[in-house]
This record gives C-alpha cells, sequence and structure tokens, in this order.
C-alpha cells in the first residue's frame, strides 16, 4: 500500500473490506486489520471499514486503543453498507474473505472510489476480471501486470489478430472470381465486417 502511494498517504482514505480475524465471526483477536489501521492512522491516513459480523466490537476496540490519543481515532469511521464504505475513497482493501465480497459490482466499486486500486489479500478475484474493469490490482502472491503494460499487450495481440487476417482477406480477394461461390464471399464479407469493428 505505502509503495503504491510512494510513501505518502497523509489524508488519503482506505476503506477496509472485513476487520475480524476470519469469516463468520466477530472475533478479532490478531486481526491483521488492527495493525494496518494502526500503521494507516500513524501516517496520517483515514480508514473507513465495513464488517458484516464485527462492525461494532471493532470500532469499540480502535476506540479503547486509542484512548490516549483520541485525534487518531477521528481518523477510523465505520459504515453499515460495504458501496458506502468506499465512497470517495483512494483505495479498497479485502481483508476478510467474507461470502459477501467475493462477487461483488466491480463497476459499481470503480465509479465510488476516488481511485480504482484495490488490494486484495484473500486472492478473492480473477485477475483478467479486475483489470479489464479497469482497476490497479494487488493480490497476495500474484505476479499481476501493471495495468497499462497489460492493455498494451491486449492491444498488440489484438493487431496481430488483425494484420494476420488482412493478409487471408487479400489473399482470398485475390483467389476469388466470377465462379467463385455465395458463401466465400460471405465468409469474406463477414471478416470485413468483424474488422472493422474490431475495438479492444
Amino acid at each position: 500500500i505505502f509503495k503504491h502511494f510512494n510513501g505518502n498517504i497523509k489524508d488519503k482514505i482506505f476503506t477496509i473490506w472485513g476487520v475480524s480475524f476470519k469469516p463468520n465471526t466477530d472475533d478479532i483477536r490478531e486481526a491483521p486489520s488492527i495493525t494496518l489501521v494502526d500503521e494507516i492512522v500513524n501516517a496520517k491516513g483515514i480508514v473507513h471499514f465495513y464488517d458484516p459480523v464485527a462492525n461494532s466490537h471493532f470500532l469499540e476496540y480502535m476506540r479503547e486503543f486509542y484512548k490516549d490519543n483520541p485525534e487518531a481515532f477521528k481518523r477510523i469511521r465505520k459504515f453499515e453498507n460495504k458501496y458506502d464504505s468506499i465512497n470517495d475513497a483512494d483505495a479498497l482493501v479485502v481483508l476478510t474473505d467474507w461470502s459477501e465480497f467475493k462477487a461483488p459490482d466491480f463497476m459499481e466499486i470503480k465509479m465510488r472510489l476516488k481511485n480504482a486500486v484495490l488490494f486484495d489479500s484473500r486472492n478473492l478475484y480473477s485477475t483478467a476480471r479486475v483489470l479489464e474493469t479497469g482497476f490497479t490490482y494487488y493480490a497476495m502472491g500474484k505476479n499481476i501486470p501493471v495495468t497499462d503494460s497489460y492493455y498494451a499487450s491486449r492491444m498488440a495481440e489484438n493487431n496481430s489478430t488483425v494484420k494476420e487476417l488482412n493478409k487471408q482477406i487479400f489473399e482470398r480477394e485475390h483467389s476469388i472470381d466470377g465462379n467463385s461461390n455465395h458463401e466465400s464471399r460471405e465468409s469474406l464479407l463477414q471478416d470485413k465486417n468483424w474488422i472493422n469493428s474490431t475495438q479492444l
């Protein structure tokens, strides 16, 4: 997280989905959310969080955690809806693999976030799906291409396909004569139309 933001997260908002130690419990003992929230707050960042069960428990725990630093506690805010929690956030961090986090509406997330940045600590999502929606995506143990490089690669693959098909069409056009059947001409026309409409 800090590397992505070049070490400066002051006043940036990070939404955390899942603060419990594991799904289907409100147990937060030794939960990674505690450490992450503390690191963000100490760096003057802001935390929004949502958990289906552990919301209130976590907030009270952090209130006690920062009892001697009330200004730090003010940088933490809980939400009762996962999508509301990401409004204007600079990144979404998924920490607990609750079932309701496994198939979110990525377009809704992207629309609500200030920056389309997703940190997936549980490898919940398809890399291709997330990148194609336009996110910068980080996930544990995955070698994920940088978004721009990914699309450049997709464009190169697409251009290669078009060039090869253009070559084939050229050869077929010059081989078709007056005796060619309707099916051959129709196939050629379909390929030409595909090229004209091809977009990444």
